[in-house]
């Protein structure tokens, strides 16, 4: 009964632990997490994935000049509320000017309904974007290859040398 007790408790204080950790990490922000000030819009949020390396697509006919670009293409879809990708966002602008005449960037907000049901109709995808970020890596219209979840800066760059060869 004794040992019940005591593992009870022990568990007790690693919940305990665990919340404490949590609200101090988001009140200090350690790790990248949704954060809305009074005067901020969702159209207003995507400014802040855009560089002058990142064209932001937030009409259909962007999507299809994107499609049709002439050099590689990476297009990134994302949400301002997702923390995968806010932290992909401390270096994405980096990794778009790493290739900046080699590759063009685009960034697509998934919370934009129009220009995702234009995605999905053009078969942009390999699969439907169900998990955010979401890298699609195209050349000349084609998908060479679509990347779910965080990845690291370094990852990312091999993976865009070997997609497309540079």
């Amino acid at each position: 009964m004794i040992m019940k007790k005591n593992s009870f408790l022990l568990l007790a204080l690693c919940v305990i632990a665990s919340l404490a950790s949590v609200i101090i990490c988001n009140k200090f922000s350690v790790w990248p997490c949704k954060k809305s000030s009074p005067n901020s819009h969702s159209e207003d949020n995507s400014s802040t994935h855009t560089s002058n390396f990142i064209k932001e697509i937030t009409t259909e006919s962007q999507l299809e000049d994107a499609r049709k670009d002439t050099l590689p293409v990476v297009i990134k879809f994302y949400a301002d509320w997702c923390g995968g990708c806010q932290y992909m966002q401390t270096y994405f602008p980096a990794l778009a000017e790493s290739f900046k005449d080699k590759v063009h960037f685009y960034a697509i907000n998934a919370d934009n309904e129009k220009v995702m049901t234009a995605v999905q109709e053009s078969n942009l995808t390999k699969e439907p974007i169900h998990s955010l970020p979401t890298l699609v890596l195209l050349q000349n219209g084609n998908i060479h290859k679509q990347i779910v979840g965080v990845k690291e800066f370094a990852e990312l760059e091999t993976e865009i040398i070997r997609a497309f060869y540079i």
